[in-house]
């Protein structure tokens, strides 16, 4: 808010070109940085519960905040604002890498 104009508005942007990084993409990645079998499969399985709850990813984008951090200052782990989202967290990392042009998969 500022003291002159009240509220300021930002026009919610339009996501029309957004998609998921393809499993492929992602367990080319989690093969590089782990060689853990166990934690492999514990992140590859993140990344598909996340894209099974959002199909289409401006469904996340338009999730409240809280959604989609997954989990506030001061919840347990145990019991997050959205399971999904928290969990997915090191997917969403990865994600807007292998969204641009020129990276993993758009070569």
């Amino acid at each position: 808010m500022t003291a002159l104009s009240g509220p300021i508005k930002q026009a919610a942007p339009q996501l029309t070109a957004v998609r998921h990084a393809s499993a492929e993409e992602y367990a080319a990645l989690v093969s590089r940085c782990t060689n853990s079998l166990r934690q492999r499969k514990h992140l590859l399985g993140c990344r598909d519960r996340f894209v099974r709850h959002y199909p289409d990813l401006r469904q996340w984008f338009q999730a409240p905040l809280s959604e989609r951090v997954g989990r506030l200052h001061g919840e347990p782990r145990a019991k997050p604002t959205c399971l999904v989202c928290y969990q997915a967290r090191r997917y969403l990392s990865f994600w807007p890498c292998a969204a641009m042009p020129g990276s993993i998969g758009n070569g």
